[in-house]
């Protein structure tokens, strides 16, 4: 059996809602055990509202705990505002060897495939998902369709 575990919350607004999301995942990590699973995030559940590097470090706290286990993480894009500090986040994460990180990408973004190419090209797993985020009417990347055919490439492992 396959599991996905999804603490929710986002947007939180000070550091100690972001720790204690960020406690909460690793305990549930610890308590997982040998279920074949991954753990979703939300970045600003993490603290990327209010501070790129303290959301950075709870993201890492919880994903070498992870790896410790062999779950995977996945980090979800969330409105267009997020895009690309999650991919920042993403990049950064890489860098410092973390591999056990896939994302989880908004279909109806026009910018999606291209990003989602580029994250498969380093290798990483990628989820793609409907989005529930009603953006700006204005927002010109934003599509009102599906893809047809999508590409997905599994965790080393």
């Amino acid at each position: 059996m396959f599991t996905s575990l999804d603490h929710l919350g986002e947007n939180v607004t000070n550091a100690e809602e972001a720790e204690n999301a960020r406690d909460e995942y690793i305990h549930s990590i610890y308590s997982i055990g040998d279920l074949q699973t991954n753990v979703s995030l939300k970045l600003t559940q993490l603290g990327l509202g209010f501070d790129f590097n303290f959301c950075l470090g709870n993201v890492c706290s919880i994903a070498e705990r992870a790896a410790d286990s062999r779950i995977l993480v996945r980090i979800h894009m969330e409105d267009a505002s997020t895009i690309a500090s999650t991919l920042e986040i993403f990049s950064t994460l890489q860098r410092f060897g973390i591999r056990n990180i896939g994302l989880v990408f908004q279909a109806y973004l026009y910018r999606t495939e291209g990003d989602m190419k580029a994250v498969l090209s380093m290798g990483s797993s990628v989820r793609l998902c409907k989005g529930a985020y009603n953006e700006p009417r204005k927002l010109p990347s934003q599509r009102r369709q599906m893809w047809t055919t999508i590409s997905i490439a599994l965790p080393p492992g």
